[in-house]
């Protein structure tokens, strides 16, 4: 089993260009994915910026990153490749609020400028984390 994720500063995304350049690494990630199917591979959608450290243009492209690793055109038909959606989890809804698609208030750290998620959200989240890769692994050597 391989999980990977990555850094909160990814969500930064300042482009649509900048998306669809991290969209074509992913692909290439998914090829190489292919290459090893007694492998599970479990990606992790990438963490959300605070509010503070973004723009709502950025952040929203963030949400858009993150519901494309989520998507059947990513994963598609590969049986060895599960995406959790972290990002969802330590976010705040996708809607017309200044602080949509940024780490929710209550999981921010002191440190304005810090975006690593609180205790109080390692605390939530991790179960949830840890119950998700129980399952797969479940499944993924269940069918293999």
């Amino acid at each position: 089993m391989i999980i990977f994720k990555s850094c909160y500063p990814v969500t930064k995304i300042i482009s649509d260009t900048q998306l669809n350049t991290y969209k074509k690494e992913y692909w290439k990630i998914a090829k190489v994915i292919g290459n090893y199917p007694d492998k599970l591979f479990i990606a992790l959608t990438p963490p959300p910026l605070r509010s503070e450290l973004t723009h709502p243009h950025y952040a929203r492209r963030a949400r858009l990153f993150s519901q494309w690793l989520l998507s059947k055109e990513f994963v598609g038909k590969r049986k060895n490749l599960v995406v959790f959606d972290l990002f969802n989890l330590l976010a705040e809804e996708n809607s017309p609020n200044a602080k949509a698609n940024t780490l929710k208030e209550n999981y921010c750290r002191r440190l304005s400028f810090d975006s690593h998620p609180n205790t109080r959200a390692n605390q939530e989240i991790a179960p949830l984390f840890v119950d998700a890769l129980i399952a797969e692994i479940q499944h993924f050597f269940s069918v293999s």
